[in-house]
């Protein structure tokens, strides 16, 4: 997720259902310290987090998000797919290095 949007590495993002969690989560213990979803759950409601957040990049996925939301998924996509082949056309030209044959990520 990080590389597609740019972000600076330190943060995951995990989805959770109401059902998913009611069904497999909530009265089972946690064998983990960081998949302690429970924690997260009980400390979310009262406006807090289990740990320290990186805020720097969830600020810098809040901006990103603005900005697609702002441009539009498709203008965005396009956008990094332009850079993207800019890149590899540059590469290519001016140094000796050689692009595999497989078709790559823009991210």
């Amino acid at each position: 997720m990080q590389k597609s949007l740019a972000l600076a590495p330190g943060l995951a993002i995990i989805i959770l259902s109401e059902r998913i969690y009611n069904e497999r989560i909530k009265n089972s213990p946690s064998k983990t310290l960081y998949f302690d979803f429970n924690s997260y759950i009980n400390n979310g409601s009262r406006g807090q987090t289990p740990f320290t957040p990186a805020v720097r990049v969830m600020l810098e996925l809040h901006d990103m998000l603005c900005r697609i939301k702002e441009k539009g998924l498709n203008e965005k996509l396009l956008e990094v797919k332009t850079i993207a082949s800019d890149f590899r056309k540059r590469l290519v030209q001016e140094t000796t290095l050689k692009l595999p044959d497989y078709p790559m990520s823009n991210a």
